[in-house]
Order: C-alpha cells, then structure tokens, then sequence
C-alpha cells in the first residue's frame, strides 16, 4: 500500500504473539491484492479491465460500497474513481460511472478509462482487518499502524488505553477505536496525494486534518473529506457516524 505497517501486540505468550503478528502481516498482504492500483494482476484492476458485468470478492465489495456510501454523504467530495488522475492521467471521474450494485455484489464501468484510487480508504480498512486477524488468533490487545492511519484493539495490560500523541502535543488515550489523517503532500513519485475529485483538475486547496472513530474503514474517508472542505463542514454527517476531527491545521505549502 506504499507505507510501512507497524504492530503492537500482547498476548499469552512470546510464541502466539509472533503467529498472530504473522497472520495479521498475511491479511494485509491478500487486501494489497485486492484493492492496490499498483498491481496489475489485483482485483480492482482486474475487475475494471474486464469489461463486463463482474462479481467482486467481499473484500473489494465492503471497500466500494463504503466508498459508495461516504461519496454520496460527502457530496462527491470523496471519490475512490479519482485514479487516473493520481496516476497522473486524465481519465473520466465519478463513482457513478462504475455501475456499482452493492445488494449484487456486482460491478460493471460505465465509462473506459476508469481508475480506482483506494487510497482514503484502504489502509484504515487493512488497520481493522489486522486486527481481527489478530482477535482471531486470540491477541485482542493490539494497535495497528499502516502508514500513519491507527486501529486500536483492547488496551495494554494495566492500562487505560493506547496513547496516542497528536502533533500539538495533546495525547487521546483509545481502545478500540481509529485514528486517521489525511492532507497534502508530495510523495517521492511526484503522484499527487490528495486533489478535489470534483474538479480533479485543480490543485485541492486542502488542510490535514485528524480524525477518530470507532474504525479505519469508518473513520478513514472522512479525514479526507475534511481535509478538503472547509472547517465544520460535514460535521453533522461526521457525528452520526461516530466520527470528530481532533486536530486540523492550515497547510502552506
């Protein structure tokens, strides 16, 4: 997913910790094949390719339709179709044009030239995922950090919950519970990170904003559908989600 993953975990023993991690490590590796744009041979790319009517696995199913859901909320300011753009193309974009039925399970594009971009969404999911990986191998007291977005599971022994330190200094302590961040940036591929899919044309004027919710999947999206409004906005929708910024600032360059 182009970031590295990190975990924390206590368990009943050094030796069921290590197995646990190693599933938890092996269900990321199976939602890379499902959802990255960078694998030929993934799911997403696979499925968009096709070019006709196709089922798609319950992986891509629960990431589309949540994309789906939080597209519609947000207005089309959040959009997984941007990825032609991000690619550095400029490929048609809409979640419409995707013929996406969430009650099939089913997907057909509309429109050639669609990409998916995963990226505000997919590693606060794999977050979660590890960390049922993880409960299933029976370690529930864990944190899973992938590329700076956080799922927490029970907390430490003999503690609260995880500490989580935000950038101005302010600690949230989490149990089960998401963190997540999204705003502006450059990576080393010159691929831009965040832009307005409404006008994917343009430079987003954007912030970076922090979010925390019950789950990555949950949580992820609307930190970028935060970073790229105005402050307040969406808070509404936010909350009925069970899900509040907690640390937004201005970015200037």
């Amino acid at each position: 997913m182009g970031c590295g993953t990190r975990i924390v975990a206590y368990g009943g023993s050094e030796e069921t910790v290590r197995e646990a991690c190693s599933a938890a490590f092996s269900r990321i590796a199976e939602l890379e094949d499902v959802a990255s744009d960078h694998r030929p041979q993934s799911e997403a790319r696979r499925v968009l390719a096709s070019g006709s009517r196709q089922r798609v696995s319950r992986d891509l199913h629960r990431l589309l339709a949540r994309s789906q859901q939080v597209w519609r909320l947000s207005g089309g300011l959040f959009d997984v179709t941007v990825g032609s753009v991000t690619a550095g193309g400029d490929g048609p974009v809409g979640f419409d044009l995707l013929g996406f039925d969430a009650e099939l399970g089913t997907l057909k594009v509309q429109c050639p030239g669609v990409r998916l971009d995963f990226g505000g969404i997919a590693k606060g999911d794999a977050a979660d995922q590890a960390l049922l990986a993880l409960a299933r191998q029976g370690v529930e007291s864990a944190l899973v950090d992938c590329g700076g977005d956080i799922a927490c599971g029970s907390p430490p022994p003999g503690a609260e919950g995880w500490s989580i330190e935000l950038p101005d200094g302010r600690v949230l302590v989490l149990a089960r519970a998401a963190v997540c961040t999204s705003g502006p940036f450059l990576p080393p591929s010159g691929r831009r990170h965040l832009l307005d899919p409404r006008a994917p044309e343009r430079e987003a004027a954007a912030r970076r904003v922090t979010v925390c919710g019950g789950t990555g999947l949950g949580a992820e999206p609307w930190a970028t559908v935060a970073s790229l409004s105005p402050s307040g906005s969406f808070t509404g929708e936010m909350e009925a989600e069970g899900v509040h910024v907690v640390y937004e600032e201005s970015f200037t360059g």
